[in-house]
């Protein structure tokens, strides 16, 4: 049973690092066009580029679960925060003569954040047990709160002090992750001692609990050995849990449009006319909604009545809807309600492709499917940055961009209302 201690510091950790992903990655809407120009490349490149901090990190949370078994959770967590800040220093520092260059120091980042996604997912699934969904939800609220806060920070540094300048500045936010974890080390190494359990001596080897969960080593002694093969386990998990494929499947799409919104909304508000300073503000105003998207996910979670209704099929109806009156009128107006519709939307549809994990796949089972997820993350993330620059590379518009994520959108509605009448069939 962990106490409300652990479970603060698993929070804290889970939501600083949203903060932090989400926020710098909503920020390179703001420089996509100068990246553009400067560099001679299309869109689809540049966005694919930018989108590797989040599709790195995916792929790379997926690969740490193999080789966690060498190092303690904190020392993984020091490791995620060091080379995430590493790579924005890098970028402020070097000269980026080659969009190379930046693919290079963004995978660096995208490398720590992976790190850190892995790390704070397992303790908080540890930490919270059955309160996992509401606490995955709240940490997402802050997560959208970055999205908010974060690029118009960025762009006024942008603006008066140049890219090098603000760069650096997401450097030094991002190495809050580093403070945080050693100001958790002192509170532990000053505190009261933690008292032994499980049989382990005070100055033992034996590893706590959350460790045993980082490194495999499950304390659920029905789990079978070939839960740590490759492909069987897919098919296993696919037959013993079969809603994970709908899941699954929503989560890509989720991720797919979350990439285009990040990466695009800014520049298609000044595609329509808005000047640099205006677009901007479709970010907060779209990550500030979508913390009220968070805020409906809490509650049904909270109350244990949350449902595909709520959770899928709205959000994309939303989806449709907000994107359709963006692409028949270019007031700023509309386009403030399609930024908002569309962070609620994203929002609120994200947490039930994150926080449903545990619903729908046993505790022996919980890691592989983790481990999937973050494979479909990492792709759903890459081909919504690069297939949506594409469009906009071919069609030399914005608005064809994102009249394609309508139409993804409204795949996205089939499917949920599909999911939910398989699941409500597969539950009578």
């Amino acid at each position: 049973m962990a106490s409300a201690i652990q479970k603060l510091q698993s929070f804290i950790h889970r939501s600083v690092y949203l903060f932090l992903l989400c926020g710098t990655m909503k920020s390179y809407g703001v420089i996509l066009e100068v990246t553009v120009s400067s560099f001679g490349r299309k869109h689809a490149v540049v966005g694919a580029v930018f989108a590797l901090q989040i599709t790195v990190a995916f792929i790379s949370a997926a690969i740490v679960k193999y080789i966690d078994s060498f190092f303690s959770p904190r020392l993984l967590a020091f490791l995620g925060g060091s080379l995430a800040t590493a790579g924005f220093m890098g970028r402020a520092f070097v000269p980026l003569t080659s969009l190379w260059h930046i693919l290079a120091f963004v995978s660096i980042s995208g490398f720590g954040f992976g790190v850190m996604e892995y790390v704070t997912v397992i303790s908080l699934e540890h930490n919270f047990n059955e309160a996992f969904p509401t606490a995955y939800t709240l940490s997402q609220m802050v997560g959208y709160f970055g999205v908010a806060c974060v690029p118009p920070i960025f762009g006024y540094l942008v603006r008066n002090f140049g890219q090098g300048t603000a760069v650096f500045g997401l450097g030094i936010l991002t190495s809050g992750m580093i403070i945080i974890e050693a100001l958790s080390v002192l509170s532990e190494a000053f505190g009261s001692p933690t008292p032994a359990t499980n049989g382990s001596q005070q100055g033992g080897t034996d590893k706590t609990d959350e460790s045993r969960l980082l490194s495999g080593q499950s304390c659920d002694s029905e789990i079978k050995s070939s839960s740590s093969k490759g492909l069987p386990i897919c098919s296993s998990l696919v037959r013993q849990h079969p809603t994970l494929v709908p899941l699954l499947i929503m989560t890509g799409l989720n991720v797919y449009e979350y990439a285009a919104w990040t990466i695009y909304l800014v520049p298609y508000g000044e595609s329509l006319g808005l000047v640099s300073e205006t677009a901007i503000w479709l970010s907060t105003a779209g990550g500030l909604v979508g913390v009220l998207g968070k805020a409906c996910g809490i509650i049904p979670y909270h109350w244990d009545h949350m449902v595909l209704p709520i959770g899928a099929i709205l959000p994309t109806v939303v989806l449709v809807v907000s994107y359709g009156i963006s692409l028949v009128s270019e007031n700023v107006t509309v386009l403030m309600l399609m930024a908002c519709g569309s962070g609620f939307s994203i929002s609120l549809w994200g947490s039930v492709c994150g926080a449903w994990l545990p619903r729908v796949v046993c505790s022996s089972h919980f890691k592989e499917a983790l481990a999937i997820s973050f494979v479909v993350h990492a792709s759903g993330n890459l081909f919504g940055a690069m297939l949506t620059g594409a469009v906009i590379d071919a069609s030399e518009s914005y608005r064809y961009a994102f009249a394609s994520l309508t139409l993804l959108s409204l795949i996205g509605t089939g499917v949920s209302v599909m999911w939910y009448l398989f699941e409500t069939k597969w539950t009578d």
